[in-house]
Order: C-alpha cells, then structure tokens, then sequence
C-alpha cells in the first residue's frame, strides 16, 4: 500500500517544494520523482533510519534536483543526488574533510553550514578553497583539524561555533580568521570536558569586529587570563593611538557555559564595567551582557563571593546592565547574585 502510495507522489513530483523522509532504505529508494522531475523541489530533508552499512542513496530518474535547503542525517554527500549549486543552507550529521571541500567547491552559494562531526583524521592537505559566501559555519571537529583549516579561505564569515575541541590551539583558528581578513562577529567554542584548557586569546586578537563570545567548559584559567585582559582594555576611547591595546573594541556580550577547575575570578568582573563616575568623554568597550551558567553544588553556592564584591555585582545590575550568574537547580537557572545578597543583606 506505501509503495503504491509513493508512485502516485512521483507522479506528481514537478510540484514537489520539500521533501522531508524519515524513512529506511527500501522506502528511500522509492522516492525517485516521475517523468517531469523535480524542477520545484526547494527544501530536501532525509532522515536514514537504517543501519549505517546498508546501501542508502536519493536519486531521481529525471534530471537533478536543485534545492536551496539541504538537511541530511545518516547519509553519505556522495549518495545524495542533487545539483548543489543553488544549495544556501546545508546540515550533515557527519561528513568527512574532504567531502567538506567538495561541498565547498559544488555549492558557490552556500551561506549557512552545520556539521554535527566532521572527520579529519588522516586528511592531507592540497589547495586551498575559498567559500565566499559562507556566513555562517557550525562544526563539530574530530582529532587535528589543522590539515583542514590550512586549506580553507572563508572571507564572509560572520558567526563561527566550534565544537568538540579536544586541543583547543586557537592560533590556528587565528591564522584562518586572518587570511580569510572575514568580518567575524560571534564566535562560540565548546571544549570537550576533558579537553585542553580555554587558550582563545590569539584568535580574540585577529577579531576586532567581534560582538559576541561564548565559551562552554573553559578552565578556570582560561577565563581568568581572558578576564583580565578585557578589564585592562576595557578603556577605548584612544585605542587609535596604541594599536597595541586594542582588544574586541565591539564585544557586547560575553558568556561563560560551565566553568571547570576553581572558580571564576570574580573579583575581576566589576571592572569589566565602566565606572559609576567618569569623564564625559570616555568611551568604554560597549559590553552591555555578562554571563556565567554554573553546575556546582547547592552547598558550596553559600561561600562563593566575597561580600564585597557581591556588592558591587548588584550595583552593576542596577545600573541595567545584563549581568547573569546562574546555577543550574531542578532544571532551572537560580540567580546566585539574588540568592546570595538576600540571603547576607535581606530583600
């Protein structure tokens, strides 16, 4: 009954605008359009519900397929049968490097990737690629990716999340966001729980543009190195005169996703902030949102400010601005400044 059900949707395939399967091999390979084609189809979305090692491929009898949006789970880029051309949106559970550079050179107008993991191991370099359109890269790496990142040239990349990085050398981010010259303006990593620790500051250098920064599971380290040279440069108003101080000019919000090792050095966070008096000409790095999502436990919460500084995180927050220090309760955020400046100083 399916299969007679499938060869009347071929028959109408000329107006098919998205497919979107979550189906096995035997159903997938029935799907393959009717005499007209598929000149319409716009979105294509497959879900392989088979073991990995059986044969799963999309083909259409008629011509090819030239869909704008690309969303693939359990299938290889070599079986999917498309003209990836006008291909903008694409996401992959997996590929591999250098299917990933074929899908660069195929699809000229690609603006948005997703890549859930994408396989390095063993890749040698060759020439190098340019994306020019691509804006907007999220990737899951596995081992080095430095053969990978050597190749690529990605001048219009906007927003970059990195995740699954097992040694976070960030100098070779560096050296891509550098000889890509890209207007990069949010950048997110996420190091593996047992990964190296929290080492961005070259990368942060080349990023001048950069708005926003997110990090999950730095080192404590790491977050008080990059703290402090955000407090020492927090002043911008003559960086024009000293190339050497100028450090994320533009950042606006900054977040912290879990913290590992000893505590952040909270004592640093107030002067992240402009003071509460200043001269009218000063001009301040316009950070405007701050936040730290914590895991740790619900008894060790009571010891982890100085109230001092407890004191001045509040009178940050009521001058609005955006600072959150969380910790995750029962599926939920508790506000730690809150908790703690009732629990010592009453509502």
């Amino acid at each position: 009954m399916l299969s007679s059900l499938v060869e009347m949707l071929n028959d109408q395939s000329e107006r098919w605008k998205t497919l979107d399967l979550h189906v096995t091999a035997n159903f997938l390979s029935l799907f393959k359009g009717g005499a007209s084609g598929v000149p319409s189809l716009e979105r294509l979305r497959i879900r392989f519900l088979s073991l990995r090692n059986e044969i799963n491929e999309f083909r259409v009898s008629f011509g090819l397929p030239s869909p704008q949006i690309v969303n693939i789970y359990g299938i290889s880029f070599s079986s999917i049968g498309i003209d990836w051309r006008d291909v903008t949106r694409v996401k992959f559970d997996t590929l591999n490097a250098i299917e990933c550079l074929v899908l660069f050179r195929q699809a000229p107008q690609l603006v948005n990737l997703c890549i859930g993991f994408l396989e390095c191991e063993g890749f040698d370099s060759g020439e190098v690629v340019t994306a020019s359109n691509l804006a907007s890269w999220e990737v899951g790496f596995s081992d080095d990716p430095d053969a990978m990142l050597n190749q690529l040239v990605l001048p219009s990349l906007v927003n970059f999340e990195v995740r699954n990085f097992i040694s976070f050398q960030s100098d070779r981010l560096a050296h891509l966001v550098s000889r890509s010259n890209c207007p990069l303006r949010r950048f997110s990593l996420t190091s593996q729980a047992d990964g190296a620790g929290l080492d961005a500051i070259p990368l942060l250098r080349v990023t001048p543009l950069l708005e926003e920064l997110v990090f999950s599971y730095a080192d404590s380290h790491g977050v008080h190195e990059l703290l402090d040279i955000l407090s020492r440069t927090k002043l911008v108003s003559h960086l024009s005169q000293d190339p050497n101080t100028i450090f994320l000019p533009h950042l606006e919000s900054l977040s912290f996703i879990g913290v590992r090792g000893d505590p952040p050095p909270w004592h640093l966070v107030p002067s992240l902030f402009p003071p509460t008096w200043h001269p009218a000409d000063a001009q301040y790095r316009p950070l405007r949102m701050l936040e730290f999502r914590l895991f740790i436990d619900e008894l060790e919460v009571i010891d982890y400010f100085d109230k001092g500084v407890l004191l001045q995180l509040r009178e940050i927050q009521r001058r609005d601005f955006d600072l959150r220090i969380c910790n995750k309760e029962d599926n939920a955020d508790a506000d730690i400044i809150r908790i703690l400046y009732e629990l010592h100083f009453g509502s």
